[in-house]
């Protein structure tokens, strides 16, 4: 108990959790909130899908531990200091495991929860002939360098413990085992404190590396302060490391600090593409309003029809990052389960619903004869995300190839035909970034892509009204990409498809 706490009582504001890692390296601007942002700044924003992702993670951890240490002790967490207690207890009985183990240095201002410590008998420690080894659970796929910083302050923290540091730490994964040398992470790890001190002590306060890059509740807040500031990072292509190259190489601070420079200037500074893209896009932002480079001609593509597609997928199909969405899925199966059109001739949005994986053929086939003969359509999309999925169907299922290859030639990303000719004062073009500058409103605050998941495995579980609000979600995505051709068209004096851009 003296090593753990060092004669001083555990303090969430002056001690670093382990857990907090992930912010340290990635959202470091949090951490500074945590400590000096206004306490009114706070915006909680509660999302079903981190909630269940948490859910699944703390089941696939406790499942893993049953399944491969069913007699790990496990130390219940009634109270901090009473946890410590036990997990040193169990340490100094020697038993085989320890999950959820409480580990202190309070000398050196740290604490954690590690998963599960078990016992190796290969080297000696204070306990007696044996020590204790790190075993962290993480339900993903690949492993990612926060989840092996934080198994290394563990690893740390459990050599001053027991008297003996092991030289590896063990990260379980969802489809492997990876084992990690504590060596490899030690000058890092001390580096990642130091840097912590810094920022409780108000000695460095970190900047949001960009918009929407630090989590609730100070995401708001970060926006703001990026906003307020004439962020760099609120240009396309500037994050965090560009933005302190143009600082370095022009002594520019804010957007507003590039108006001076000439487009020759900020290509000679830096490439031509860049260059080119600082220059336009902070005239952009000096305008308040899109804009093109001098002798463009700005034109989209038009055939006799022309339908806005988006799709709504049970999991990200192609992505491991979304690491627990095949988990989520009641079915287990990622899969697309609504494809969403507006029709810009119909002014009417058309939508294929897929109840289960089993019925992902069926409105695909929906689909492809909705579009009939598409040589004549214009099918726009925002990124390349409903290709990709497109590509995979007709893999799995080729009976629908030939109908699906044929959609695809007619396939135009809006995305990339409105980026490749107009400069917007937005700080990414993602289609909530576009739409909304342009005046688009999304219906329904409390639903995005995520949210539209989870309430589609409410459907699947019994909840039929669940399924009108993803519908719903997937219509605004849908009519705020012909919202976005039709008004910037109209902006630019050019014809439109469809009624109105106010329709």
């Amino acid at each position: 108990m003296k090593r753990a706490t060092d004669g001083r009582a555990m303090d969430r504001k002056k001690h670093l959790r382990a857990s907090n890692i992930y912010r340290l390296m990635k959202e470091p601007f949090g951490l500074w909130c945590d400590y000096f942002a206004p306490g009114d700044e706070r915006v909680e924003e509660s999302c079903r899908y981190d909630e269940i992702i948490r859910q699944k993670g703390r089941e696939f951890e406790e499942t893993w531990v049953r399944q491969n240490y069913p007699d790990a002790k496990k130390i219940e967490q009634a109270r901090s200091e009473e946890a410590l207690a036990n997990t040193l207890r169990a340490m100094l009985d020697g038993v085989p495991a320890i999950s959820s183990a409480q580990l202190w240095c309070l000398g050196d201002e740290v604490y954690g929860k590690s998963d599960l410590l078990v016992r190796r008998d290969d080297a000696s420690s204070d306990l007696g002939p044996f020590h204790y080894q790190i075993k962290e659970i993480k339900m993903s796929f690949a492993l990612r360098d926060h989840q092996s910083m934080q198994a290394a302050l563990y690893n740390r923290m459990l050599g001053k413990l027991q008297g003996y540091t092991p030289f590896q730490m063990s990260l379980v994964l969802r489809k492997k085992e990876e084992v990690v040398h504590y060596e490899d992470y030690s000058k890092r790890l001390d580096e990642l404190i130091s840097y912590w001190r810094d920022i409780r002590d108000g000695k460095s306060k970190p900047e949001p590396y960009g918009p929407d890059k630090v989590n609730p509740p100070w995401r708001v807040y970060a926006n703001r302060t990026l906003d307020e500031n004439m962020d760099l990072t609120l240009l396309p292509d500037v994050g965090g490391a560009t933005r302190e190259k143009i600082r370095s190489e022009l002594g520019a601070n804010r957007i507003d600090g590039l108006y001076k420079f000439s487009l020759d200037e900020l290509k000679q500074k830096f490439e031509e593409k860049l260059g080119t893209s600082l220059y336009y896009h902070a005239q952009a932002y000096r305008a308040g309003k899109p804009i093109t480079p001098p002798g463009t001609e700005v034109g989209f593509p038009r055939k006799a029809r022309h339908l806005y597609l988006d799709f709504e997928t049970s999991g990200e199909i192609f992505s491991n990052d979304a690491d627990a969405d095949a988990d989520l899925d009641p079915q287990d199966k990622k899969h697309c389960y609504l494809i969403g059109l507006w029709d810009a001739e119909q002014d009417n949005f058309v939508y294929f619903l897929a109840k289960g994986a089993e019925k992902e053929t069926d409105i695909f086939r929906s689909f492809i004869d909705y579009v009939g003969d598409p040589k004549d359509v214009c099918i726009f999309h925002w990124s390349d995300y409903e290709v990709r999925v497109m590509d995979e169907v007709a893999q799995r299922c080729p009976d629908l190839s030939k109908g699906l290859g044929a959609i695809r030639q007619s396939c135009i990303d809006l995305k990339e035909v409105i980026k490749h000719q107009i400069y917007m004062p937005v700080p990414n073009y993602s289609i909530k970034q576009v739409a909304p500058f342009l005046g688009f409103k999304w219906r329904q605050e409390e639903v995005d892509a995520l949210e539209s998941m989870v309430l589609y495995w409410d459907y699947l579980n019994g909840d039929e009204g669940a399924i009108r609000k993803t519908i719903d979600y997937n219509e605004d995505d849908c009519r705020a990409m012909y919202y976005t051709d039709s008004s910037l068209c109209r902006m630019f004096g050019l014809p439109f498809p469809g009624r109105s851009a106010e329709s």
